[in-house]
């Protein structure tokens, strides 16, 4: 069901189709879905990515745009002959079991990873950043870029406003950018970093926002390469022709819609009635999903919290109890 066909029904059904009221419904089911979307981790918003590369010794991997969480990550050491298994684990579970000795007992390979800050921009130092629209931009676009100067450590926020094609840099050089926004243009942006690195914003594209995942310990002897699966940003359903990524959940948003339509017209009975079906379906479709995903037996692990056991691959014991 499309956009615009779940708000004509919705509409239709609460019997106020004019056109605020269509497009009420399209922005209130735009809303819901994001929060149905985050409120489970659907098998349909997950997909692959990689190999990416990680220079040596470097320890900061970030994921494409379209990306949000990591599932799981695998690293290869030798050109992507074979991979290994990175475990996901918290910062301080690896300070609290001494960081250092992770070196000599893994062979100075990474076997971790834990979830850093996330950025406005894909990699550390970019310094200085040039904002280019691709095309001569019709409108006034105001642009924001936040984040820490590289010599002062000061939190510095710039903002312009960007009309016609000529490039425009940022006064300040960054050590990293926490945010880069703009508001809805005409044209594509370009941004480029002096390393130099580019991204490019499309014309509905308000901010970049990157995942971060640290590698624990850096691997010094050359380069590796990471893949995984990792869930995607939510679908933003820009167009009345927009289809969900998420396929079951038709009835819990077309509920959600209406009970707000409901709350519009100030039927407070009718608008109970409508968002408890509409949590009943939610909650039907995580089920469903839930129950496909264990049509096979599923074992929990136990996590020794000893870096002895958990590096120990010389017998049966390789840190986990099953």
């Amino acid at each position: 069901m499309t956009l615009s066909e779940l708000a004509d029904l919705a509409t239709r059904d609460v019997g106020d189709t004019d056109g605020t009221t269509v497009q009420f419904a399209k922005d209130v089911a735009k809303k819901k879905y994001e929060d149905i979307y985050n409120g489970h981790n659907w098998r349909e918003a997950n997909d692959l990515f990689g190999p990416l590369t990680l220079a040596t010794s470097a320890t900061d991997l970030f994921l494409p745009l379209d990306f949000e969480k990591a599932l799981w990550l695998k690293a290869s050491f030798d050109s992507g002959t074979t991979y290994i298994e990175l475990k996901y684990r918290e910062r301080g579970w690896i300070e609290r079991n001494d960081s250092a000795s992770f070196y000599s007992v893994s062979g100075d390979r990474p076997r971790f990873y834990y979830q850093g800050k996330s950025l406005g921009w894909p990699e550390l130092n970019p310094l200085k950043i040039t904002i280019t629209p691709v095309a001569s931009e019709t409108s006034i676009v105001s642009t924001t870029i936040e984040g820490t100067e590289t010599s002062t450590g000061i939190y510095r926020v710039e903002t312009f406003s960007i009309t016609g094609a000529a490039p425009v840099q940022t006064t300040y050089s960054y050590s990293s950018i926490s945010n880069i926004s703009k508001a809805v243009s005409t044209q594509q942006f370009t941004f480029t970093s002096q390393v130099p690195t580019s991204v490019t914003m499309q014309p509905n594209d308000t901010s970049l926002r990157y995942t971060r995942l640290v590698i624990f310990p850096a691997y010094a002897l050359g380069s590796t390469l990471i893949k995984g699966e990792a869930k995607l940003k939510v679908d933003s359903l820009l167009s009345d022709n927009s289809v969900p990524r998420i396929s079951n959940i038709n009835d819990a948003l077309y509920y959600f819609v209406r009970g707000a339509l409901r709350g519009r017209q100030k039927a407070s009975d009718l608008e109970l009635s409508d968002l408890q079906l509409a949590n009943t379906f939610f909650e039907q479709a995580k089920k469903l999903e839930m129950e496909q995903a264990g049509g096979y037996r599923q074992i929990v692990p136990k996590i020794f919290d000893d870096p002895a056991e958990v590096w120990n691959t010389s017998g049966d014991n390789d840190g986990y109890w099953w």
